[in-house]
């Protein structure tokens, strides 16, 4: 069962439980469908010395308060509340029907032995109220599952009898049942589907009285399963608890999710999407909406995809031109250079390892589409053509044997075999011969402005390979940690070291920074474009400071040429009395969450204060009273504008750009405003003066001004 995957550490088994008879009926609640066979109390639980008891004396319906009381034998406990939905899912996953008592309990254990769940927390004599210690759960810092009405909840404690919490002794259950909120009108929500071969677009469609829903997509055999074991109510609570939000029926990018298989091996043909319908307070329906559908199925015929990539003409020392050719049954191609010793053993491995050396390629290696494919659905026939196209690929090791390897992927997520090209070897790397160089790359710095400056490249593609640039002048100059920071790469100095031909190698070609994937380069390489140009607008540099750039062009035979400096001085800053900033190019991405938009202030401005609040922030969205913004009684327009622009002046990042773009994630399902706002510094007779704050607030998946919450005339 994979409804949800969850991550279960393991640890040895418990020792000594001793509270309950193996062979004991557990306590609990008579159900007509299956239940683990789980020493499970009902709100609460007595536990003899070698055990804690749960005292349980609050159930809401968003909340559960208890107190926990270790016995004599007790040095230690860890302790989580899970939802008994989300719990049985996990002990379904480990293959526990049917099992023992020991064997359920085990998985529990190791559940709540794990670092990453609520029960890493190890409460012992340490905690001044160890000896009866009460939380109140969904208002603790240890609380990890979401807290829903008429929703049971297993409270579940593992004794151990040291105080590390590693030898455990007992585990206790208490299972609470939250609260029931009165149903508010007959919500409801009907489902549909549209499918392709791998991808399918699954729809929502709420009634009037459905303000809110959950909703759960996944294999039908594997919701099936467990739906027969458990039933509608257990997938229900599940559906409630999976997601730590309900989502709003309002907006329209809830309604809808797409799903995309990348290849055949990670298709579900049979599916089934759940949703639960909630009303205006949050209460959900009694009944589960579920809809099962079907993939396409793939017509009769041969479509094995067939793809050839070999080595293009255009090589040079850490750079090659790949020709890539797919025919019509082809709709994408995907590929990886390895050393020729490392594809070698590529070639020894066994059937299926080199196919799962092809699935990896496939879903991370570089990917190449065929913009002749087609393909008619109705009549299962291909109607496009073949594609020729070539790749470069750059940062090659100098004087090495390479080959391809790639797969091609048809219009239904199958792949084809792996394949190998022919080897082809890279050109030397010729240092010290600058004047042997064929290829002359020019960059000249234009539009200069306080903000920036645009740079242009001109050079004769037939000749050259690449080229690389690196601001070499000021690095940091401001910054005084730059001197002490043994990670920050110092370039050789454009004066003193103009002639030094080997520091200036060592810092184009030698120099490397660590990244997520692995050592990065830390200046620019760009490889050279059939235009004989490449331009670039590069803002956000300070005002009033003299750039210098270094470069040089690495040609086709390999050969680098003489180091280049290009330099332009920024405009000074010349800040007047009437300095403004707008905020502009506000969108957002429903699939991201993500909001983009760019700051803008105009010549009056020396600099910009700026931020993005969201509840993710909680101290500063209480001081921009973000809280009180959908109240209407509370805080006029003037002094929210007033204290906003206090808030940017003290905590707001600062840029003296003239643009400054930014990207802000919200989450689509809250309904707490969140605030984008910024406000330009000018000057006037040399003191500070301020512009009015540019101000947008997202609510509710709209952009809204402050005078949409509160009238600016009162």
């Amino acid at each position: 069962m994979l409804i949800l995957a969850t991550t279960v550490a393991m640890f040895a088994s418990c020792q000594g439980k001793g509270n309950e008879d193996e062979n004991k009926t557990p306590d609990g609640p008579v159900s007509e469908f299956y239940e683990f066979p789980l020493n499970v109390q009902e709100d609460g639980f007595d536990a003899k010395d070698n055990g804690v008891s749960i005292n349980v004396s609050s159930v809401r319906d968003n909340n559960i308060i208890f107190n926990l009381v270790p016995g004599s034998a007790i040095k230690s406990y860890r302790v989580d509340v899970y939802p008994k939905a989300m719990l049985y899912n996990l002990l379904l996953n480990e293959g526990c029907v049917d099992g023992t008592t020991a064997m359920c309990e085990d998985k529990i254990i190791q559940l709540l032995q794990n670092s990453s769940s609520s029960g890493s927390t190890v409460f012992n004599s340490t905690f001044d109220d160890f000896s009866e210690k009460e939380f109140d759960w969904a208002n603790s810092e240890y609380s990890g599952a979401t807290v829903v009405p008429d929703c049971e909840y297993y409270v579940l404690v593992l004794g151990c009898y040291d105080p590390d919490g590693v030898n455990p002794a007992s585990l206790s259950i208490a299972s609470v049942t939250t609260m029931k909120k009165e149903l508010v009108g007959d919500p409801q929500i009907a489902i549909e589907a549209e499918t392709g071969y791998r991808a399918f677009i699954v729809r929502y469609h709420p009634n009037e009285d459905c303000k809110f829903f959950y909703h759960w997509i996944w294999s039908t055999k594997e919701m099936s399963e467990y739906i027969d074991l458990f039933g509608d109510r257990m997938m229900r609570d599940f559906c409630r608890t999976a997601v730590s939000q309900a989502y709003d029926a309002t907006l329209e990018e809830n309604l809808y999710v797409k799903r995309t298989f990348d290849t055949a091996v990670d298709v579900i043909r049979e599916n089934t999407a759940i949703a639960v319908a909630l009303d205006a307070n949050g209460t959900p329906s009694s009944e589960i909406m579920r809809y099962d559908f079907s993939l396409m199925e793939i017509p009769e015929g041969d479509f094995t995809p067939v793809a050839r990539i070999k080595a293009g003409s255009r090589i040079s020392a850490t750079l090659a031109y790949l020709d890539i050719e797919m025919e019509k049954n082809c709709m994408s191609c995907f590929y990886r250079i390895y050393t020729a010793e490392n594809a070698e053993l590529v070639k020894g491995l066994s059937a299926d390892e080199k196919y799962a050396e092809a699935y990896s390629i496939a879903s991370e290696g570089w990917g190449v589409a065929n913009n002749n494919f087609s393909f008619n659905s109705d009549l299962g026939t291909l109607t496009g053509s073949a594609f020729k196209t070539s790749n470069s690929q750059v940062e090659l090791l100098p004087d090495t044997e390479y080959v391809v390897l790639y797969v091609a992927k048809n219009n239904f997520g199958e792949l084809s075999e792996l394949c190998f090209s022919e080897p082809f070897r890279t050109k030397p790397l010729v240092r010290d011969n600058p004047d042997a160089c064929i290829a002359d790359v020019k960059l000249e710095l234009t539009d200069i402005s306080r903000w920036g400056f645009t740079y242009n490249f001109t050079y004769d593609f037939e000749t050259t390979a690449c080229y690389r640039f690196q601001i070499v002048w000021p690095f940091d100059a401001d910054d005084p940690t730059t001197e002490e920071d043994d990670d920050f790469i110092r370039p050789p100095h454009y004066l003193d070291d103009a002639n030094d031909r080997q520091k200036w190698m060592t810092f184009f070609y030698d120099t490397f920074q660590i990244g997520p994937a692995g050592p990065v380069p830390i200046v620019n390489m760009w490889e050279a474009e059939r235009s004989n140009y490449d331009g670039y607008s590069m803002y956000g540099y300070d005002s009033g400071i003299t750039y210098v750039i270094a470069y040089c062009a690495e040609d086709i035979n390999g050969v680098v040429g003489p180091v280049k400096f290009a330099q332009a001085t920024t405009t000074a800053p010349n800040p007047g009395p009437d300095p403004v900033v707008t905020i502009e190019g506000l969108t957002y991405n429903p699939q991201t969450g993500e909001i983009d938009g760019r700051f803008v202030a105009n010549e009056d401005a020396k600099m910009i204060k700026y931020f993005s609040v969201t509840s993710s922030d909680a101290s500063l969205y209480s001081a921009c009273a973000l809280n009180d913004l959908v109240n209407t009684n509370r805080r006029d327009y003037e002094t929210y504008m007033t204290l906003w622009e206090s808030q940017l002046i003290q905590l707001g990042l600062s840029s003296n750009a003239e643009s400054i773009p930014f990207t802000e994630n919200v989450d689509p399902k809250s309904t707490a405003p969140a605030l984008i706002a910024a406000v330009a510094i000018g000057e006037e007779d040399g003191v500070d003066v301020y512009s009015p704050v540019a101000a947008k607030i997202w609510h509710k998946g709209e952009f809204k001004d402050l005078a949409d919450f509160r009238n600016p005339e009162e």
